[in-house]
């Protein structure tokens, strides 16, 4: 059971760190509400969203579920906070 939830965790963070690399348009290391938007514009990364349980219908809403956990607020998403936070809307 332990083995399978690892398993799991490591294929996420695995997807999560794609979608950081192709979200991140001005390659600074973080992604920007814009750079959020434009991504999750393409209804092909919403689908695989969905697939993974994570329906996002509000951009910002979500951007400000995202960033919540974040301390520095400084505006953008690393990707261990993008990592950390879609595992946590996930549930």
């Amino acid at each position: 059971m332990m083995r399978t939830k690892q398993k799991a965790m490591q294929n996420h963070i695995k997807k999560m760190q794609l979608l950081f690399e192709e979200a991140d348009t001005s390659e600074d290391g973080k992604i920007d509400l814009d750079e959020f938007k434009e991504i999750l514009a393409d209804s092909e990364l919403k689908a695989w969203l969905g697939a993974m349980e994570l329906d996002i219908r509000d951009v910002s809403e979500a951007w400000e579920l995202l960033q919540d956990d974040c301390n520095d607020r400084s505006g953008g998403l690393t990707a261990e906070q993008l990592v950390l936070g879609v595992a946590r809307l996930q549930g």
